[in-house]
């Protein structure tokens, strides 16, 4: 630590720009420094405002990295309390190369803050970071726990999952997890069993599980082979949050998040929301209400699911949304009050070539879920010239109709829909009046309405129903011009009433 004391600070006045005054040479770290001091600054730019302050190294030496600190004595014999007057540098030294404060501190502040007897005090320290320090190898307890683990050296409990039995010790699991410490040292029963059976978990979920607890490590993406990420690190996650163990949730959760797309989006944010991580749940709450994802994602089972399971996510999914600035192509209206679901007798999943549906007369479909590719070749290439009728069987209770592409929608004859108690179309294209027809009159059981639909023509309609609980409604109106042109228009108002 080197010392500058400015016995005459009147005498200094009369130093010109770039004149310097040095301290003793002082040794730091094996080598020897300087403290460079410019009353008037070292530089003409600065008018002389400011008082510079410099450390050299003077040994021969190179590459020295090094920290400079400055700092003023005030009047009392404190450090000075402004912070301005506290410096600090971090740099790579040579041999006569100096670093430090070209405005350290202004003239004027000295003068009126820090002169006592005539003389300003500065205390200077140098401190030689080692540039070639001892090499520490990385841990490697996660090693040879690992290979305790492998060969089960001293297991004291065994688990059986499945068909599967897994060694392991007491004291390592105990120390991971509170969980696995209430169960094998505390008072349960589990504490005096040799081998314990476990229920809820799959095999290759324990594996993964019991060895992160010995090596805090996940597997590699190369060794999942044989299995769906996404579907192994939900179940992982789900232990994670079984055990306590916090860290591991949270890999699962970047894992997952690493993986996110339109199409699971929904499933990930329903195990996020089952196994609290908020950390995950955030940031699928943030890709959803992304118009492209949630275009996408509203048209998988998963979202459907989510709406049956947690119809606060979907609340919380409407909030977010309202924070956005939406294209005023659309008209987004939402109310989501609570889904019931369908009491489905049997399932059927159609995709037929040629458009035309053909259910057996002998059999009553409960659930009828139809994806509609593109129009054939043939049609022009067209698009609203592709039409539609909405497939219907007698006696069905919920109808999902995914299309590929905007087909014209067609209501069915009367009487088909008379069963209907929840509806779901994206991207179907229907006018006012026939969108008002189906949900006013053709469904009066009808308590579930999904409708992303574009109107022909800009035209009212109204959503009039004694039944109806839920409704989610996006609706883009589209008016064409005389050159055939589709533009944007204000959507026509949406009137809910509930009688």
């Amino acid at each position: 630590m080197g010392v500058i004391r400015l016995l005459d600070y009147a005498g200094t006045k009369s130093l010109a720009i770039g004149d310097l005054i040095h301290s003793d040479e002082i040794s730091s770290g094996g080598h020897i420094w300087r403290i460079l001091c410019y009353p008037h600054g070292d530089r003409k730019a600065d008018n002389g405002v400011y008082l510079s302050l410099f450390l050299k190294l003077v040994s021969e030496s190179e590459k020295v990295k090094a920290i400079f600190d400055a700092f003023l004595i005030g009047r009392d014999g404190a450090p000075s309390p402004s912070p301005s007057h506290a410096r600090r540098c971090v740099k790579v030294y040579g041999t006569n190369k100096a670093w430090g404060f070209p405005q350290f501190v202004e003239r004027a502040d000295l003068e009126s803050t820090y002169i006592m007897d005539g003389r300003i005090t500065f205390m200077c320290g140098a401190i030689v970071l080692c540039a070639d320090p001892i090499s520490v190898p990385c841990s490697d307890i996660g090693d040879h726990l690992g290979r305790l683990l492998d060969g089960a050296d001293g297991s004291d409990v065994s688990f059986t999952v499945g068909s599967e039995k897994f060694r392991a010790h007491r004291a390592v699991l105990a120390a991971r997890s509170p969980v696995f410490k209430a169960q094998l040292l505390g008072s349960m029963a589990e504490a005096k069993m040799r081998c314990i059976s476990l229920h809820g978990i799959t095999p290759a979920t324990f594996q993964i599980l019991l060895r992160f607890m010995y090596t805090d490590a996940l597997p590699r993406d190369e060794e999942l082979e044989g299995s769906s990420p996404i579907e192994l690190f939900q179940h992982l996650l789900a232990a994670a949050d079984m055990y306590q163990l916090d860290r591991l949730k949270l890999m699962c959760a970047h894992k997952l998040w690493e993986r996110v797309s339109a199409e699971n989006v929904a499933t990930i944010l329903g195990c996020a929301e089952t196994h609290s991580c908020p950390e995950l749940k955030s940031r699928c709450l943030d890709f959803f209400v992304v118009e492209k994802n949630f275009r996408s994602a509203v048209l998988t089972e998963g979202y459907l699911r989510l709406m049956q399971s947690f119809p606060s996510v979907i609340d919380e999914i409407r909030a977010r949304f309202s924070l956005f600035i939406v294209s005023e192509k659309f008209l987004i209206d939402t109310v989501l009050l609570f889904l019931m679901a369908p009491d489905p007798t049997t399932e059927m999943h159609l995709c037929a070539p040629n458009y035309v549906f053909v259910t057996s007369a002998q059999r009553v479909v409960g659930t009828l879920s139809l994806f509609v590719p593109s129009p054939p070749e043939g049609d022009g290439g067209e698009e609203e010239a592709a039409e539609l009728e909405l497939p219907a069987c007698k006696g069905t209770k919920s109808v999902t109709l995914f299309l590929a592409k905007p087909w014209r929608l067609r209501l069915p004859p009367p009487g088909s829909f008379t069963a209907l108690t929840s509806l779901t179309i994206q991207y179907g294209r229907m006018e006012g009046g026939e969108l008002t027809a189906l949900v006013c009159t053709r469904c009066p059981s009808l308590r579930i309405l999904t409708l992303c639909v574009t109107l022909v023509a800009a035209s009212d309609f109204t959503i009039r129903s004694d039944s109806l609980c839920s409704v989610f409604l996006w609706v883009k109106i589209q008016e064409h011009t005389a050159a055939g042109d589709s533009r944007p228009e204000t959507a026509p108002p949406v009137f809910i009433r509930r009688h």
